[in-house]
């Protein structure tokens, strides 16, 4: 039992830091937007609503805007989707 504890305990922790090191990607639009990640040739795509925040490619992707805008990333960087085009705050 104790075991099983640490094992989850350690997953826990290992999916925290994987996130970490995720794409932040930040909807500042007052409507959802919708990017495509192609991230190792697979592409899907990731509905981001309003004035929300979410997470993508924590190993390096393109990410391609409603504005038809393609930004390639590391996997670490914060984006702000503006008038549905992507802007990298950091890098």
């Amino acid at each position: 039992m104790r075991i099983v504890s640490s094992f989850t305990a350690l997953a826990i922790l290992l999916a925290g830091t994987v996130s970490a090191f995720a794409v932040t990607i930040q909807n500042a639009d007052p409507e959802a937007r919708t990017v495509t990640i192609t991230e190792k040739g697979v592409r899907s795509e990731l509905k981001v609503d309003a004035n929300a925040t979410a997470s993508a490619c924590a190993d390096g992707c393109f990410i391609s805007f409603p504005s038809g805008d393609m930004i390639a990333v590391k996997g670490s960087e914060e984006i702000v989707i503006e008038n549905g085009k992507g802007r990298v705050l950091n890098n």
